[in-house]
């Protein structure tokens, strides 16, 4: 095989590992939470002041704040016949934010629905402080 095409079959193989890494442990800790719907765990990864935001055009609001105010969401979302499990697609880390690219999925009649969305998540010493949400849309 010539050197060129050696050494892009190895540069096409180590950045194809890149995007296998799996996303950032305290965020990956929190979504397995979730999806075992375990709120012990979920807040054990989440800082006591935990805001959790939705943006939507030129719009932010604030869902829950403090641990409390998440604990008690969480709940009355688990309470539903919610069945939705989250993945993440992709991931970037930049300094104290991640962000993520987020697949939910659920059962509804006799298939699984999915959409996507952006999330940043912002740690503070290894717990999440805040959470923004963007509106989900179709996923690639």
């Amino acid at each position: 095989m010539p050197l060129r095409q050696l050494l892009l079959l190895t540069l096409l193989i180590c950045s194809s590992s890149l995007y296998a890494e799996a996303p950032h442990p305290v965020v990956q800790s929190f979504i397995n939470a979730y999806n075992e719907r375990n709120l012990t765990e979920m807040l054990r990864h989440c800082d006591d002041q935990i805001r959790w935001m939705w943006v939507e055009q030129d719009k932010l609001s604030s869902e829950t704040s403090g641990t409390n105010a998440l604990a008690e969401a969480m709940q009355t979302h688990f309470a539903g016949s919610h069945q939705t499990r989250s993945a993440v697609l992709s991931w970037q880390q930049s300094g104290e934010f991640i962000s993520v690219i987020e697949q939910a999925s659920w059962p509804h009649q006799d298939q699984i629905r999915q959409q996507c969305s952006l999330a940043i998540y912002q740690l503070r010493e290894q717990k999440i402080l805040n959470v923004w949400y963007f509106p989900s849309h179709a996923c690639d």
